[in-house]
């Protein structure tokens, strides 16, 4: 009776650590009928329990660091600063804008890919930890970049970032879901979403004031030694050891390894293919996913734009006023990421008061208020104010037109249409982004903000505005 006492206990330690879980294991062992399911579960169950509770506990402290040292290296290697300094460097408005469309097209393929990729099979936590450490290098060759006055050095770790960042992110969803169960996840956890702002939120004040305190051409005296110590230097640096520090923590978490079963490359890119064709051609017959398509597209583009221009535009307005070029646009835009805790809440708050066309309405002229007061209140409270609520205007639209899309499109269709938006989007996205790039070089920052108004009013609220009428006469019929 030991010795079969002792089998279970090791079947229960097995299925433990493949599982981890002992409530998910007890009741197969029972069903099992090895031996006498009491007596089995008595003899083991404290030491199992207990083992389960040391593997959770060491789990969540892992993943709850490296989820703080990643929001922290977000704040400081923050878009706006990557954004900022490539125009320092000597980038025209031509090349950052197309440089920051190339990005997000990249990682958008690289997102889809992963994503359909991951229903066959599971990467390894080790392509998580390389993507995190990649992610965190490319903020070195950014750095080399600026001090070498490079601009295809400062280009090519931009776009390579976006790599390992996409990667980063997709990966790591997945395998943090299926090593903690959500009632297993300590609150930290559970919350991330939440304390993950806050903590961006700081981090990127933090790297204005370094930026604002230590500016090019600063040296300090350590000893006799004179030390040149500049803001660019401390942020990008120490995001990039947020990241790379991250990725080595991952490396070595004690993961649980998943059963797969081998599913062929070759076999999946081939299924894949053929999948974009099928989606494609569903796409481009279906009139509601052009019109769809059309709103997706712009709004897309608008974004784009104005993460490439608005940063830039608000450090030179403001540079010799109120705080200084640094922090006026750490404090600008550490509000506005404060201000998206309060986006799902109105969010929800609006569609159930108002329905999907004030929603729309209310998200477009939100996400038009940022241009419109850069081009006619250039004062730094009505900007602050603008850009909080552009976020709120975002995150309205992306839910307004997530129900939208489920009210029009069958499951199918629904399918068809995100799998192949990002595919047949990329050309005509690549193309408005350049002219409008273009024009900013050409011409000005104001004329693009003029245009980023004028498509939000003029192409993406009466495109959803038929779209809501569409969906309003399928609901009546």
């Amino acid at each position: 009776m030991v010795d079969n006492i002792n089998n279970v206990e090791k079947k229960l330690e097995a299925d433990l650590e493949r599982q981890g879980d002992f409530e998910d294991i007890e009741s197969r062992i029972q069903k099992d009928d090895l031996v006498d399911s009491d007596l089995a579960l008595g003899a083991s169950q404290e030491k199992l329990i207990e083992s389960t509770k040391k593997r959770y506990k060491l789990l969540n402290r892992a993943f709850s660091l490296k989820e703080f040292l990643d929001r922290i290296g977000y704040g400081l290697g923050a878009h706006q600063w990557v954004t900022i300094f490539f125009f320092l460097s000597g980038a025209g408005a031509f090349l950052v804008g197309m440089v920051n469309a190339l990005r997000d097209v990249i990682g958008d393929f690289i997102s889809a890919f992963i994503d359909e990729y991951s229903r066959v099979r599971t990467l390894s936590k080790n392509v998580l930890s390389f993507a995190g450490i990649f992610f965190g290098f490319s903020f070195l060759g950014i750095v080399l970049g600026i001090r070498l006055q490079s601009i295809p050095i400062y280009a090519i770790s931009v776009i390579l970032g976006s790599v390992g960042i996409v990667t980063y992110g997709q990966i790591y969803t997945q395998l943090l879901d299926q090593q903690i169960k959500h009632e297993r996840k300590a609150k930290f956890l559970k919350e991330v979403a939440h304390y993950g702002v806050l903590i961006t939120a700081i981090a990127f004040l933090v790297s204005g004031w370094l930026l604002q305190m230590f500016p090019s051409g600063t040296v300090i005296d350590i000893s006799g030694f004179i030390v040149p110590l500049t803001g660019y230097f401390l942020i990008f640096e120490l995001a990039a050891i947020m990241f790379i520090l991250s990725g080595f923590i991952l490396s070595n978490i004690p993961t649980r390894e998943i059963t797969q079963q081998n599913y062929p490359f070759k076999e999946f890119w081939r299924e894949y293919r053929h999948g974009l064709k099928s989606n494609r051609k569903i796409f481009l017959q279906n009139a509601t996913m052009k019109l769809l398509f059309v709103a997706s597209l712009f709004v897309s583009v608008v974004q784009s734009l104005g993460a490439s221009f608005y940063g830039y535009f608000i450090y030179k307005l403001f540079r010799e006023y109120y705080f200084g070029g640094f922090l006026n646009v750490a404090i600008i835009f550490g509000v506005a990421i404060l201000a998206s805790f309060i986006g799902p809440a109105f969010t929800r708050f609006v569609q159930r008061r108002a329905g999907l066309a004030p929603m729309f309405v209310f998200g477009t002229l939100l996400l038009a208020l940022l241009p419109l007061i850069l081009l006619f209140n250039k004062a730094f409270y009505p900007v602050l104010v603008a850009a909080s609520l552009a976020i709120i205007g975002a995150s309205i639209l992306g839910v307004a037109q997530g129900l939208l899309t489920r009210k029009l499109l069958s499951l199918s269709e629904r399918k068809a249409f995100y799998h192949s938006l990002r595919s047949i989007s990329a050309i005509p996205f690549l193309i408005i982004s350049g002219i409008g790039a273009w024009i900013a070089s050409a011409y000005s920052f104001e004329l693009v903000f003029q245009g980023i108004v004028g498509i939000l009013i003029l192409i993406v609220a009466p495109v959803y505005f038929a779209l809501v009428i569409k969906s309003n006469k399928r609901q009546q019929f």
